[in-house]
């Protein structure tokens, strides 16, 4: 029971890898995905109920993030039919991120993403989009999150930027005013 939530992290990498090769907003596209989705919520839960989380499973949180991201921008960008604003922001948060964590590495010497309020919002926001997107097929909501992701981006590079010591848990810029 110890290694569960890792386990779960591991299993959410190996299905977002699935989506790589699967038919885009297909219904098994859609139920890997969902899955894939779900198992992220679980394992941080999983992880705090067993008092096992530890520094590899934040790690396999992030990595499993990452490729669910990197998987659904992949089999998705083809087929939406963007603009070249929204492309230019999806690519500046990109940026921001990728800042972010080269910041963060080179303070702490590892990788790290927040757990903040906007980062999750975020996540939750991308995660039904491809739903939202099979019925609708409207990409304004698609703006609004890139809109939303490039703000919690930009909290999280100031977060890093304004404080001494790492705390995953920080779940917003809020936080550092009140400690």
């Amino acid at each position: 029971m110890r290694h569960f939530a890792n386990t779960i992290s591991v299993f959410r990498i190996a299905l977002s890898f699935l989506l790589f090769f699967l038919e885009p907003l297909a219904a098994f596209f859609l139920s890997v995905y969902a899955i894939a989705g779900l198992s992220d919520m679980v394992d941080g839960f999983v992880a705090r109920k067993t008092h096992s989380t530890s520094k590899i499973g934040e790690k396999l949180d992030s990595i499993g993030d990452f490729v669910l991201v990197a998987a659904l921008l992949y089999t998705l960008l083809p087929i939406l039919d963007f603009t070249w604003t929204l492309g230019f922001l999806i690519g500046f948060v990109g940026l921001v991120r990728v800042l972010s964590l080269l910041l963060v590495f080179m303070k702490y010497h590892t990788f790290a993403v927040l757990h903040t309020y906007a980062n999750k919002a975020t996540g939750f926001m991308l995660f039904i989009f491809p739903f939202f997107f099979a019925y609708f097929e409207s990409l304004w909501s698609l703006y609004a999150i890139a809109v939303f992701a490039l703000i919690s981006a930009l909290e999280e590079l100031v977060i890093h930027l304004k404080t001494e010591s790492l705390d995953v848990n920080q779940v917003s810029i809020l936080g550092m005013f009140t400690k």
